[in-house]
């Protein structure tokens, strides 16, 4: 506004001094000459005053256009970095509010026993049940309406991975019931389950056998096309349920025709052979096991070899061996000085334990003999020796009842009763503390389980017990 009033001043007094100058008419032409130059002259002073007026107006004008519009973008930049901000607390504070908790992992608060081949049934402490893998560290869960109840395992029902539990056969690995075709259990032992159907008819009884094996597979389809299928045509089901012992994975021993074994049939080459002797009169609930041309049987305490095609027998231990079957497949006896040892193959190990006294035999394999003895001052010890009757490890002084012991494998021995672990090797006994105590094992697996202090059940390898398995935490 200063500017416009100092240039409207100078054209003011521009226009005074031209209209003096116009007045004046005794000035002479030379004078009018002159006063016409500085006019021109003022003219173009004030032209060129007016202009830079005019620019630094345009100039002031464009800054202060140019501040604004700074100011109004760092305004926005301002908003939009606030409304991010806010943004970012709403979507993290949304985040946190429905995150869901971390969940706990369960706990097993009971165990339903275990079944020699690796298997555990368990429930935990949300009231799920499972089976567990305690060899592959796999858990089951399975559905106790369907399958009647919680499974309770046992080593006498299990089959590999199918155990006979609730009056159904049920599959571990699935936790499902075996599909038995209709069929029923004829016989079963820890290689092969016998299952049998028969079709009733006006002309006469159809009758099909199959076998299963320890993983649910139908390794003999169910069938009335087997050789011995032809001569059961007058059996009922019920016959069948008392009629075969089960041998090995295929052969069937029977007392068809009377009182004593007289059949002995294959799966595997599909021939029937039938038996009979003057001599022995054999009862199929002796049989112990089978080969293509021996049955293997017990009569008291010792066990014989039956030539099916002579019917003949001779005897192939000469100790006093016990029906104490354990859990590697391994029986025992003691004659005088001498212990026998029978594996599967019935392959008899003797052990010289003439240099003990009182021995008392506990567990037994080909390669051990662990029993207590005592010695000359009378005291009982733990002794472990080798079939020339060398020992493992110095014997140590028994200060407890090691019956209820249990071979894990040929290094390490399991007593549940007093909640040992002992190292055939080095002697080493680990003892059950105030941290838990040894309630089962497994002997496929070679694990033990343990009770905690505050009430729940957890696993351990038996090479390192103190390192305790959850298997939820593992799975």
């Amino acid at each position: 506004m200063m500017k416009k009033l100092v240039s409207m001043a100078l054209m003011a007094a521009l226009m005074l001094s031209m209209v003096a100058c116009g007045s004046d008419n005794d000035r002479d032409d030379d004078d009018d000459d002159d006063d016409d130059v500085r006019i021109t002259a003022v003219e173009d002073d004030d032209d060129r005053d007016r202009d830079n007026i005019f620019n630094r107006d345009r100039d002031e004008d464009e800054d202060e256009d140019e501040d604004k519009k700074d100011n109004d973008d760092d305004r926005k930049k301002a908003e939009t970095t606030v409304r991010e901000d806010r943004e970012d607390r709403e979507e993290k504070t949304e985040a946190t509010t429905t995150a869901e908790p971390e969940e706990e992992l369960p706990l097993i608060n009971r165990i339903y026993g275990t079944s020699q081949t690796g298997w555990a049934s368990i429930r935990t402490s949300n009231d799920k049940y499972y089976l567990y893998n305690m060899a592959e560290n796999t858990l089951v869960e399975y559905d106790t309406e369907e399958t009647n109840g919680s499974i309770s395992l046992d080593a006498d029902d299990a089959t590999g991975n199918i155990a006979y539990v609730n009056s159904m056969f049920i599959n571990l690995s699935t936790g499902k019931p075996l599909d038995t075709q209709g069929a029923t259990c004829l016989a079963r032992n820890k290689e092969v389950i016998l299952f049998g159907k028969v079709e009733e008819s006006f002309s006469g009884n159809t009758v099909s056998l199959g076998v299963v094996n320890g993983d649910g597979e139908w390794v003999y389809p169910l069938s009335s096309d087997y050789a011995i299928c032809s001569q059961l045509a007058d059996r009922t089901i019920n016959d069948l349920s008392y009629l075969f012992t089960l041998c090995g994975s295929d052969t069937l021993v029977t007392e068809l025709n009377s009182y004593y074994v007289d059949t002995v049939y294959s799966f595997s080459d599909d021939k029937v052979k039938n038996t009979s002797s003057s001599e022995v009169y054999l009862y199929k609930n002796n049989v112990i096991g089978a080969d293509d041309n021996y049955l293997y049987y017990m009569d008291y305490s010792n066990i014989y070899k039956y030539s099916i095609s002579a019917g003949t027998s001779t005897p192939i231990s000469e100790g006093y061996l016990n029906d104490y079957v354990n859990d590697l497949g391994y029986r025992r006896g003691l004659k005088d000085t001498t212990a026998y040892v029978c594996d599967k193959d019935y392959n008899i190990t003797t052990f010289d334990v003439s240099a003990y006294d009182n021995p008392y035999l506990i567990q037994a394999t080909s390669d051990m003999l662990f029993m207590s003895v005592t010695n000359p001052a009378g005291t009982t010890y733990l002794a472990a020796i080798k079939p020339d009757g060398s020992t493992y490890f110095e014997p140590v002084k028994l200060e407890y009842n090691f019956n209820s012991s249990y071979i894990l494998d040929n290094n390490y021995i399991v007593t549940l009763n007093t909640g040992a672990i002992i190292n055939l090797e080095t002697g080493e006994i680990r003892w059950s503390d105030d941290t838990y105590d040894i309630v089962n094992f497994d002997v496929a697996s070679k694990k033990v389980i343990v009770e905690t202090a505050d009430g729940y059940y957890m696993f351990a390898d038996v090479t390192d017990p103190d390192t305790l398995i959850n298997p939820f935490e593992i799975r």
